[in-house]
């Protein structure tokens, strides 16, 4: 019996044992976790200074200023004083979530076909109205297929949707649902959605076919239309409508000062809720400026044209469709942010770059210069 009870007794201590070895072993595996976390962290941490550093020094050196520089992880430039850091093994690479809908009403250039499809890809959507040609002009009609019932119908496969005088009718729908519904529940979803111009129909008094880009809605409105909860004001005009920028905001790449001519008029409506990037001269109403929706993020340009500095114009519209959605999603604890001193469009890149001072502008390119 003494026999019987030292064997328990021994199987017990070696239980106990086992017991502490596990719970030892546990510690040792959450203390290496912790240490590769923190190492991780400190890692990038040190790249972010080290980019930022190149960044504000190839930017005070002036133009003409240059610097190469090799990097494993993956660097977004969010704008002019912002970046961040992440490991590549941790990105889910998403496929081209961005759509455009080029109008006949402004019109959509060419020129702005070109750069967008150069830099960003998107799929493209188009607009055109009876009572203009119909058809829309020759390159529109030649490179895009699709219309805007087409994006309405396909919404849920983007993230970032830019309108340009889309002038959509305040009775369109599908399936029972307006457009304007569907796209405030789609922005509310957690989307980034840009609007130039004339959203709506421009309203009169009289009767239009629904393929017109005017409309006569029930009850006269003044043509200001209560859209994803705020006022849009829709005005017309022939430049002369001088707008200034009053603040600088990541993904606009516009500095405070800086002065456009607008072809018109048109506002949204100052309240809580709105961010105003730029007012115009004469009244001080908000020209471009953005508000939250739900989990979205709603940006609005009064004008897509203006008289002068065009291509620099047509730069800020596709750094802001560029970058939209990047400034809506939440940072993961696998990103490091960091601050910069450099005026510098949105860019994501990794391996070998290049920077180089443009006219004082920090430009990113894959690769290596002399």
């Amino acid at each position: 019996m003494a026999r019987a009870q030292l064997t328990i007794e021994f199987m017990f201590a070696i239980a106990v044992i086992m017991l502490i070895f596990i719970i030892l072993l546990g510690f040792v595996h959450d203390k290496k976790v912790d240490l590769r976390e923190k190492e991780s962290y400190v890692n990038k941490r040190a790249e972010c200074l080290r980019i930022s550093d190149l960044l504000s020094s190839v930017f005070a050196a002036g133009p003409g200023a240059k610097a190469n520089f090799n990097t494993n992880y993956l660097i977004t430039i969010l704008n002019n004083s912002l970046m961040m850091v992440e490991e590549i093994s941790n990105i889910s690479l998403q496929e081209n979530k961005i759509a455009v809908l080029a109008s006949e009403a402004g019109e959509t250039t060419l020129g702005f076909f070109n750069q967008m499809t150069t830099e960003l890809n998107p799929n493209w959507y188009r607009t055109c109205f009876s009572d203009i040609t119909w058809s829309c002009p020759g390159w529109i009609s030649d490179n895009i297929a699709w219309d805007l019932q087409d994006l309405m119908e396909n919404i849920s496969d983007y993230n970032t949707i830019y309108l340009e005088d889309s002038h959509i009718r305040f009775d369109a729908q599908i399936g029972g649902q307006l457009y304007t519904d569907i796209l405030s529940d789609w922005v509310s979803q957690g989307n980034a959605l840009i609007l130039a111009e004339h959203t709506m129909c421009r309203e009169d008094s009289s009767s239009y076919p629904s393929t017109s880009y005017r409309c006569n809605p029930p009850g006269s409105n003044g043509d200001v239309w209560d859209i994803f909860g705020e006022s849009l004001h829709q005005r017309g005009g022939s430049y002369g409508n001088d707008i200034t920028v009053v603040k600088e905001e990541n993904g606009f790449n516009l500095e405070i000062g800086e002065k456009y001519d607008f072809e018109e008029d048109s506002y949204v409506s100052e309240t809580a809720n709105t961010t105003v990037i730029a007012r115009y001269d004469d009244n001080s109403q908000p020209a471009i400026l953005y508000w939250e929706h739900g989990n979205g993020r709603i940006y609005y340009f009064a004008d897509f044209q203006v008289e002068i500095q065009q291509s620099q114009y047509t730069s800020v519209l596709v750094n802001i469709i560029k970058s939209a959605y990047s400034l809506i999603t939440p940072v993961e604890e696998s990103e490091i942010l960091c601050s910069f001193y450099a005026k510098s469009p949105y860019y994501q890149l990794t391996g070998d770059l290049a920077i180089e001072n443009i006219d004082y502008e920090v430009i990113l390119t894959n690769g290596t210069m002399s």
